[in-house]
């Protein structure tokens, strides 16, 4: 049985509509305030789709009965941000499913966090049983759906004012030889940037520096205001990255946003008040 939520309305094949269950309520949630679908599967299965010239992705499926716990972390996560936020990404459909690796010429790459087919709105994301790995994925992905010139917080002159935030400029930038992953907020982590992997190119340091203010700066110990005062590069694309959630979504954000997050102020009720 395939279940599928989209405008606002649950279709189950095979069955009859009932008395929403927990889950249920919270797709419905997802696509009134978003518009975004979730489709889940009734039985885990083995699936391979393309999505791309010369790209596929291949994942077993995530069970209904499973999707409890990603499904609620999706809808936290969001709720971080305005709706209008996340309504200007075009992000349509969310697949959760687990063992998720690409294909393509350059080979093969296992257990990714989530992928991302920016054009058609479609984001796969892996439940690998990992919580951390699943909402870092979730804003890592959701700030690449603002890639490309066609942005508007991410044109050529918002691409070049990010740039132009670290002391190397472009040089600051590198290609790196290998997949290096990103779980690690320190480690060999190079003044100005969240890790060695955000070097690579502007967007990874940009979704990277989305997702660690939107999951560590709710780490007790104030860790993300501590690190921002440590490194002050950092601490000011932090700050960019505000600026343009606030731009895109057309938001009067609060200016106590940062550390409303640090005291887990904000949810979805957060943007429902006036003083948003």
């Amino acid at each position: 049985m395939i279940i599928l939520l989209y405008f606002g309305r649950i279709f189950a094949y095979g069955w009859r509509r009932h008395t929403f269950t927990p889950i249920e309520a919270t797709l419905e949630v997802l696509s009134s305030r978003y518009g975004l679908a979730i489709r889940l599967d009734q039985q885990s299965r083995q699936v391979s789709d393309r999505i791309g010239f010369a790209r596929s992705v291949s994942y077993d499926t995530t069970p209904y009965s499973e999707a409890v716990v990603p499904v609620s972390s999706i809808r936290r996560e969001l709720g971080l941000y305005p709706p209008q936020y996340i309504r200007s990404l075009n992000l349509k459909r969310i697949k959760i499913v687990r063992n998720l690796s690409e294909s393509s010429y350059g080979g093969q790459i296992k257990d990714i966090g989530a992928i991302p087919v920016i054009k058609q709105g479609f984001l796969y994301l892996n439940d690998d049983g990992d919580p951390l790995q699943l909402i870092q994925s979730i804003h890592h992905e959701l700030s690449h759906f603002t890639d490309g010139d066609i942005s508007p917080i991410w044109g050529r002159r918002k691409r070049k004012e990010w740039v132009e935030l670290n002391p190397k400029g472009a040089a600051a930038y590198k290609v790196v030889p290998d997949y290096i992953s990103d779980r690690s907020v320190e480690g060999e982590r190079p003044q100005g940037f969240v890790s060695l992997y955000g070097t690579f190119s502007p967007e990874e340091d940009r979704a990277q520096v989305a997702s660690v203010l939107m999951t560590m700066a709710r780490a007790p110990g104030d860790y993300l205001k501590r690190l921002m005062e440590r490194d002050k590069v950092l601490g000011a694309k932090v700050l960019a990255t505000i600026a343009g959630i606030r731009q895109r979504s057309g938001t009067a954000i609060r200016g106590t946003y940062l550390e409303d997050l640090q005291s887990k102020k904000v949810d979805e009720d957060y943007w429902d008040s006036k003083t948003a």
